[in-house]
């Protein structure tokens, strides 16, 4: 019984989430690509170019509908959120956590992908930068962490935001991937070099992978900070 109201809780949470993505305040970004911010935090939502929509009566064909994608039907939109629901049952009767799952259900949702090419791109993204997160816009956590670092006194042209809410499909995927790799789906996901160094109050462990907050207690964070050259 609690096997069957966790996987209905998960469907229905991917279901949700598929139709109004983190952040969104029933706003639709409607700004094409995947933001990789190099040199400044991202914008916050004041100055970003959003717009309130009717996602039942508009007649803006670009603007999705419910339970649909931009550029597509509704039918269409409706196999999606099957596939979400498929996507994460599979994980949990797998044994994945049940973030993990919702993380799956939500990429899946948005079409086929294949994990070691999207791994890979992720991976890649992960080294571009000594410093690169892995965030969404409206996180606290996000938030925090970037105010962190700057109180740290990084170099800005050290360090690259990759906001993964600003593209709903591309970024889920990534998100599902890295949580899949490292073994959690929080954000942010912080990296050090390629390396996955956790999010802001936690991370994976208390020795790898702790999170900044953690790794500033124990006082390493500055000499880590300062070996990849982040200063």
């Amino acid at each position: 019984m609690f096997t069957s109201l966790c996987v209905l809780a998960c469907l229905l949470h991917c279901s949700i989430a598929y139709l109004i993505p983190p952040g969104s305040a029933g706003f639709v970004d409607k700004r094409p690509g995947l933001k990789l911010y190099e040199s400044t935090p991202p914008p916050s939502s004041s100055s970003s170019s959003l717009r309130p929509v009717d996602p039942i009566n508009s007649t803006d064909e670009k603007v999705p509908k419910v339970g649909g994608r931009e550029g597509s039907g509704d039918e269409e939109g409706e196999l999606g959120v099957i596939k979400a629901f498929k996507r994460a049952y599979g994980a949990l009767q797998e044994g994945d956590s049940f973030k993990q799952a919702v993380a799956d259900g939500i990429a899946a949702a948005g079409g086929d992908y294949e994990y070691d090419v999207e791994l890979e791109k992720a991976l890649e993204i992960s080294k571009s930068k000594p410093i690169v997160m892995f965030m969404w816009k409206s996180s606290p956590a996000c938030k925090k962490a970037i105010k962190y670092l700057n109180i740290a006194g990084i170099n800005q042209e050290k360090i690259r935001y990759v906001e993964l809410d600003d593209n709903w499909t591309e970024g889920n995927k990534i998100r599902a991937v890295l949580g899949r790799h490292i073994g959690k789906t929080s954000v942010p996901m912080i990296f050090f070099e390629g390396k996955y160094v956790g999010g802001c109050d936690d991370g994976l462990d208390d020795n790898e992978a702790p999170g900044l907050v953690p790794l500033a207690m124990k006082g390493t964070l500055h000499a880590q900070l300062k070996s990849i050259g982040a200063f």
